[in-house]
């Protein structure tokens, strides 16, 4: 179990991170795109969103080393990939489950990938829960 300190810990990047470097990140909306594989497969998903962004009093930590499209002579947002990739790299646990596991992690806050498959019969299910609704 990784738990709170994990090493992959979206905070552990945004520490290396200026207050100045972060807001530039928090001002700076970002052009998002669809990985090549999926792009290969029809799909073709853009969005635009700054990486960091207070939603409902939470800090989102938006990361993706083959999503984001970093602007011409933008170092910092470059700067960030490189970094988030070293410490993916050096940081990773391959997780190895079998057919009615589960597995839950912080989708807005801890780095996480998968590898690519190619089985018909794998299918991985993506569930949002969402804070409770004050009355």
């Amino acid at each position: 179990m990784l738990g709170k300190k994990s090493r992959l810990d979206g905070n552990r990047i945004l520490r290396e991170f200026t207050e100045d470097e972060r807001r530039h990140f928090a001002e700076t909306t970002y052009a998002w795109k669809s990985t090549e594989g999926l792009a290969r497969r029809g799909v073709q998903h853009n969005a635009e969103h700054p990486v960091l962004e207070e939603i409902d009093g939470e800090l989102v930590f938006r990361f993706s080393y083959n999503n984001l499209v970093v602007p011409d002579g933008d170092e910092l947002a470059a700067r960030l990939l490189e970094r988030g990739k070293e410490i993916y790299d050096e940081s990773h646990v391959a997780v190895e489950y079998q057919e009615r596991d589960v597995i839950v992690w912080d989708n807005w806050r801890m780095l996480h990938s998968r590898n690519a498959f190619e089985d018909p019969t794998r299918h991985l299910k993506r569930v949002q829960i969402a804070a409770p609704i004050s009355a």
